[in-house]
Parts: structure tokens; sequence; C-alpha cells
């Protein structure tokens, strides 16, 4: 895995969202736990068949904690699904593909959240707290 990862390969969109970077990013970190677990997928392809289309909000799951508090310290971005799908595949194979939460676009909290690991394996979180 590349040390200084980019998403400059990323093929994105330009959303302007009224909400912080890191309020979406703890949104999707916090729903990462194994009560929200549905799915563990070993290939990205498998993930990305079982995600609906739209535009996805990407973060890497980079944090830094100075004096106990902690901040979102990776950068975040939007693409189409289809662009992702791309990015993330072709990332893999030239083994430069870092730790991501995926999630369709929101404002307040996602109705679900993908973790795709540095190794390819991805994990289906489902917000079951949100009203259907």
């Amino acid at each position: 895995m590349k040390q200084q990862f980019e998403f400059s390969k990323l093929k994105q969109e330009t959303i302007s969202s009224k909400v912080h970077p890191d309020r979406l990013f703890f949104a999707m970190l916090d729903l990462c736990d194994d009560r929200y677990l549905r799915s563990v997928m070993r290939y990205p392809d498998e993930f990305f068949w079982a995600i609906p289309d739209g535009i996805y909000c990407i973060a890497q799951q980079k944090l830094a904690v100075k004096g106990g508090r902690r901040t979102f310290a990776g950068e975040m971005v939007y693409a189409t699904k289809e662009n992702l799908a791309d990015f993330v595949k072709e990332a893999l194979e030239d083994d430069e593909l870092s730790d991501l939460l995926i999630a369709l676009r929101f404002d307040t909290a996602p109705p679900f959240v993908g973790y795709i690991s540095g190794g390819g394996y991805c994990h289906l979180y489902v917000n079951v707290d949100l009203p259907r």
C-alpha cells in the first residue's frame, strides 16, 4: 500500500455540502460497528454489485488525535458508483489502495456505509436506526 494515498486518479463529482467533512466522516465511522454489520465480502466487485447507483461520499479512514480529541485527517471526495468501482479496481491492481469509508451522499445519517480495506476486503454496515 502506498504511503501517500491520493484520489487523483478518481474522476470526481463537484458537490458542495453545507455539512463539515468531520461530521460526515464521523457519521460514517459511527455506523462501522458490529451491530450494524450486514455483510463481509472478499472482493470489491461483490460490494459494488450490492449497492445502488448514485453519488457517493468517499473518505480515507484516517484519524488524528490531539489532546484527546479525534479529528478527520484524510481526504473526502464525491464520485459516481461506476467511477468509484473503476478507481478501487485500479488502485488494488497497483497496490495503492488505502482504507476507505463509502456512503451514498447524505447530510445527517448515512443509510449504509461500506468499508474497503487496503487489501480489498469489504464490509457493509446498514443503519437499522433510520426510519424506513
